[in-house]
Formats: structure tokens, sequence, C-alpha cells
């Protein structure tokens, strides 16, 4: 097993959203930035004219925050918007709004196995190794859960411990709102 100081792979994910910036600065496009209301506070939504790049409480800080942006919408952040409307009405199932997820190969394949979690269901954190073929891999695929750029497009609040709810980046409250409305609202959606 390789052990990396955590400052080490703390640089490391520094330079790789640093890089990631700097290549999306060469190529002119544009991070738009809006705050959206929702029952459970404003999200943070990044977004270029195509698609969404990060979906986060609006407390949030941490690794995303350097991303520079211009307040500002565009047709993703519009659609997104109208997407949360539909979902916390409790008529949404599935969104739709274009999004890009960025990370590690490991992130990105736990990202992908927890998009694919049924409205109104849960798995815990040793199915979603079991899913992504890696059982022993139990807390670095929690780890790629709580890492989740996307708040609510990428249900993350789905996944859980055995016995209790586990955290949320949001915090533990939001998780259980959300799974609460889901579960109320599943009856609105049959």
């Amino acid at each position: 097993m390789l052990y990396v100081e955590e400052t080490t792979v703390l640089k490391i994910i520094e330079k790789k959203y640093q890089k990631f910036h700097e290549s999306f600065a060469r190529r002119g496009e544009m991070l738009y930035q809006s705050l959206i209301a929702t029952p459970l506070g404003k999200l943070r939504v990044l977004a270029d004219e195509r698609v969404l790049h990060r979906v986060l409480f609006e407390e949030q800080k941490g690794k995303y925050a350097h991303l520079n942006s211009i307040p500002g919408t565009s047709a993703p952040i519009a659609c997104f918007e109208q997407e949360l409307q539909s979902y916390f009405a409790g008529n949404l199932k599935e969104f739709t709004t274009p999004y890009v997820l960025q990370g590690t190969f490991f992130q990105v394949t736990v990202w992908q196995e927890v998009g694919k979690i049924p409205w109104g269901k849960t798995l815990v954190y040793s199915e979603v190794a079991e899913e992504i073929q890696r059982p022993l891999a139990v807390r670095a695929a929690a780890s790629a859960v709580g890492d989740n750029p996307l708040a609510i497009l990428i249900p993350c609040h789905r996944v859980v411990r055995k016995q209790a709810l586990g955290g949320y980046a949001g915090g533990v409250w939001r998780k259980k709102w959300l799974l609460d409305h889901e579960t109320a609202s599943r009856k609105n959606l049959k």
C-alpha cells in the first residue's frame, strides 16, 4: 500500500484544479456563477455555456473555491434552476441538465455509480464499492462520495452508512431532509 503525506496529496489536488482552470481560460471559455435559492439554503452553481461544473451549498468552500468565475447565468444554470424547482415540488425524479465530472478516475467512477441510484432509494457505502468492482475500497468510495462536486444532481445524499445516515458535505440535516423529501414525494410520481 502506498502512503503519501496529506500535504503532498493536497498539493497534487491544487495543481490539478489549477491546471483545469488554466486550460479552461486558455480556451477562452467563461465560468458563470449563480446562487439559486432552495428550501435547504442557497446553492452556488458554476457552469460554462454548455455544462454544469459545480453545484455546492453556499457555505461550502474548500478545494473548488479558487475556480474563477463571474456572476451570471448560462443555459445549463437556467435549466438546472427549473429542474430544481420541479425536484423540490416533488415532480422530478431525474435531472437532465448537462454536466461534466472532473476528478480522478476512481472519483468519477464512484460519482457515475452514485448517479445510477434510483430516486427515493439508498445504497450503503460498501454497496457502492461493490458496484464499481472494488469491494475493499469502501473508505475510498466514501471519500469520493464526500467529494461530490455536484450536490443533489449527483445524489450522494442517497448513500448511507449501514446503521446511520453517515456524513454529507452540505450537512447531515440536509441529507435527512433530501431523503425524507424523496420518500414523501414518491407517491406523487407513481
